[in-house]
């Protein structure tokens, strides 16, 4: 790494895909109190239209209809789901052309398109390592830096590593 405060300790070049984002989009996550709602919901449908049911058609076509409901609902639930997740992918800006990350001691530095994106180390939420990209969760956008983008699988581990400990111990 570079030593010298008027130099960046190390430069990225890569290009990023509408894939990329799809990826961070996939990770695993906290669902919100709307989405929680929402399954819920969907998830107790069945029951809650069974019941309206009991009564006004025969056994077997309560439990027809049940049945088919209960196969149904999460099947929908997971076609609502991957739609919602690729809406949100694209959304996501992806840059027409190569993004140069400037890795220095407290910020990075992102350029595309034209433009220039500083994120400061200390308002840096969290660092996600996977195995194909590091995504550096930072305002709106994440910094999505794909496994292209580094020499080998040591250098993403060690990018990985000293960017969650340079932005857990950095002071506004």
């Amino acid at each position: 790494m570079a030593s010298d405060p008027h130099q960046p300790l190390k430069v990225r070049r890569y290009r990023l895909a509408r894939a990329d984002a799809l990826a961070y989009e996939r990770l695993p996550g906290e669902l919100s109190a709307q989405a929680k709602f929402a399954l819920i919901v969907w998830l107790a449908l069945p029951g809650a239209v069974s019941g309206f049911l009991a009564g006004e058609v025969s056994a077997w076509a309560w439990w027809l209809s049940l049945v088919a409901m209960v196969v149904f609902a999460p099947g929908v639930a997971m076609i609502v789901s991957k739609l919602i997740v690729s809406r949100r992918a694209a959304r996501h800006p992806i840059p027409e052309d190569e993004v140069t990350l400037e890795q220095w001691g407290d910020h990075l530095a992102e350029f595309a398109d034209g433009r220039a994106r500083f994120v400061a180390m200390e308002t840096i939420g969290r660092v996600i390592d996977t195995p194909n990209h590091v995504f550096v969760c930072a305002e709106r956008y994440p910094i999505i830096v794909p496994r292209a983008a580094f020499e080998d699988e040591r250098d993403m581990r060690l990018f990985a590593g000293w960017l969650d400990e340079e932005s857990s111990n950095a002071q506004p």
